[in-house]
């Protein structure tokens, strides 16, 4: 009982705030058509934001693998978790995104607005079509999670969130997705992370190489030899 607690004490700091994102991501939505939203995100623009969203991005591209990767060094489990959850993930948002074919911001506006340029930040590629949902919002929001579940700490479980929500913003900011992309790409993300976690805290209940970390299960066997 008191775990159960626990669990809801350390899981509110992520869902109670990512509450508030969906529900003022949804009202804007539901003011705004596509286009006017996406403007109204976009109207400010400066060098300093070009740079820090065209890094925080990462943390929807490449950074999830690394973290993966660094969580070989703390369980081996937990390592497989996030990945075999990425890559699921990757699965039912690239699927998401053959069903839907929705363009893009640069092919929407062209073909549809073509008077209006969007703001361009320098060093980033545009692409055309199959943004609906975000991959890389559904990558973030899935890797935030699975740390959130991880670490079981009020602190983390909010810096995840943060940073979750600021780079799917980033997709919008960087002219790749509209604000509904992100929002279902965030829906996936943690949908997959809940789904996976349940297997996951089964099988870390039950004593196995899986609760080491990858450099302690290669000494054992060394030493076994």
């Amino acid at each position: 009982m008191n775990r159960g607690l626990h669990l809801k004490g350390y899981l509110k700091w992520f869902f109670v705030p990512y509450a508030l994102f969906f529900i003022t991501l949804s009202v804007l939505l539901m003011s705004y058509n596509r286009q006017e939203l996406h403007l109204l995100l976009n109207a400010h623009h400066t060098p300093e934001l070009d740079t820090f969203f065209k890094v925080i991005t990462n943390f929807g591209g490449c950074i999830p693998f690394i973290i993966a990767g660094a969580l070989l060094f703390y369980r081996l489990g937990a390592s497989l978790y996030l990945l075999i959850s990425l890559g699921l993930n990757a699965l039912v948002t690239n699927s998401l995104k053959l069903i839907f074919a929705h363009q893009r911001p640069r092919t929407y506006f062209s073909e549809n607005f073509p008077d209006i340029t969007l703001p361009l930040v320098q060093g980033v590629e545009l692409f055309g079509y199959n943004g609906f949902p975000s991959g890389h919002t559904s990558s973030v929001f899935l890797t935030m999670l699975c740390l959130t579940l991880l670490t079981k700490n009020r602190a983390m479980a909010f810096i995840c969130l943060v940073l979750a929500v600021l780079t799917g913003f980033s997709r919008v900011y960087l002219n790749q997705h509209f604000a509904d992309d992100i929002l279902l790409g965030s829906v996936v993300g943690i949908t997959m992370a809940l789904l996976l976690s349940i297997p996951y805290e089964k099988r870390m209940k039950k004593p196995s190489l899986f609760n080491d970390s990858l450099p302690h299960i290669i000494k054992t066997f060394i030493l076994k030899r």
